[in-house]
């Protein structure tokens, strides 16, 4: 199975839903589209340490509508530390 597959299928078995999941230069890339800082965002990370995946850094699309909110769209990136 592909690394891709094995953290989707390890995402959705513990009823994670993300938008995209990429590898670029053996860096994992994981869209969530407006998701709650606390059960998307952060939780996310957590599931992605349990397989050995470490956040090397989260890029946020800005929120446009200027309205302070806990949901926003941002790409989390990781690398595995074994």
């Amino acid at each position: 199975m592909e690394k891709i597959d094995l953290i989707y299928q390890h995402l959705q078995d513990n009823a994670m839903s993300v938008d995209e999941i990429s590898e670029h230069n053996g860096t994992i890339e994981i869209t969530i589209y407006l998701g709650d800082w606390k059960h998307s965002h952060k939780r996310l990370d957590y599931l992605m340490t349990l397989i050995g995946y470490e956040l090397v850094k989260e890029v946020e699309e800005p929120n446009d509508d200027g309205v302070y909110d806990d949901t926003y769209t941002s790409v989390h990136f990781y690398k595995f530390k074994g």
